[in-house]
C-alpha cells in the first residue's frame, strides 16, 4: 500500500549488493508512522538505505514532527552484519539546526534527530540539555576535556544515547572557557546579582581548567550536604 507498515521476517534475511531498502516516515491522522523490518534471525545490511521524510525537524518531539534525539527504529533483528553501502534521502545532509543520522548496532538500525552543532542555541548553558543550568553542566565540559578531546565537528549518534553540547561559545571547540562560563553564571546567580548569563574568559590553560573542576565540585558537597 501507500502508508507504512511493519513486515515481519520469520529467518535469515540478506540484501545483495543491488538491492534498495525504501522506509518512510510520515503522520497519518496526527499519529507518527514509519517503515519498520522485523527480522526473526540474522539480518545482513547491503546495497542502498532509501528514507523519505515528511516530518520537520524540531527542538521538541511531537505527533507531526522528529524532535531532538529522537530515535525511529527501522530495522529490528537477532543479530545484524554488513552495512549499507549508500544511504539516501531527505534530512542526512545537515540543515541549519538539525539533520538525520544513520546508527547501526548489532540488533538495531535507527535513524537519529542529530543537531549540526555542539552548542545548546536554546540555553548555551544548558550542557546535558534537562532544562537547568548546574555544576554537572560544567563537569561534563571538564570531562571532555580530560579526554583529550577538543574540536567538536559534526555531531554523530552513539548507542548510549546520552548527548553533552558542550561547545557553550559555539567558536567550533571544547575547552575550559566554556565550563567557567557555566561557573561564573552559577557564582552569578548564587550571588544574587542576577541570571545566569554567558560570560567571557581569556585564560584557557589546565589552572582554569582545574579551577572550574574544584568550583563545581564545592557546588555539589553544599547540594548533598542540604538534602
Amino acid at each position: 500500500g501507500n502508508s507504512p507498515a511493519t513486515i515481519q521476517v520469520h529467518g535469515n534475511l540478506s540484501l545483495g549488493p543491488n538491492a534498495e531498502l525504501r522506509m518512510e516516515i510520515t503522520s497519518l491522522g496526527n499519529i507518527k508512522k514509519f517503515d519498520q523490518l522485523i527480522v526473526a534471525g540474522e539480518f545482513q545490511a547491503n546495497g542502498i538505505l532509501t528514507l523519505e521524510n515528511h516530518l520537520p525537524l524540531q527542538n521538541n518531539a511531537a505527533q507531526e514532527s522528529l524532535g531532538f534525539l529522537e530515535r525511529i527504529p527501522l530495522v529490528e533483528a537477532d543479530t545484524i552484519s554488513g552495512e549499507f553501502d549508500v544511504i539516501q534521502g531527505n534530512d542526512f545532509l545537515p540543515n541549519e539546526s538539525f539533520y538525520l543520522d544513520v546508527l547501526q548496532t548489532a540488533s538495531k538500525i535507527e535513524v537519529v534527530v542529530m543537531p549540526t552543532t555542539w552548542h545548546n542555541a536554546h540555553n548555551a548553558l544548558d550542557v546535558n540539555g534537562d532544562g537547568h543550568v548546574s555544576a554537572l553542566d560544567a563537569l561534563f565540559v571538564i570531562d571532555w576535556l580530560n579526554q583529550g578531546r577538543r574540536m567538536v565537528g559534526l555531531p554523530r549518534a552513539a548507542a548510549a544515547g546520552k548527548f553533552n553540547l558542550v561547545d557553550i561559545n559555539n567558536d567550533g571547540f571544547a575547552s575550559s572557557i566554556d565550563a567557567l562560563s557555566v561557573i561564573a553564571a552559577l557564582n552569578i546567580r548564587k550571588s544574587g546579582e542576577g541570571e545566569a548569563t554567558m560570560q567571557e574568559f581569556v585564560p584557557d590553560d589546565l589552572g582554569v581548567r582545574y579551577y572550574a573542576m574544584q568550583v563545581a565540585y564545592e557546588d555539589i558537597l553544599e547540594k548533598r550536604k542540604a538534602r
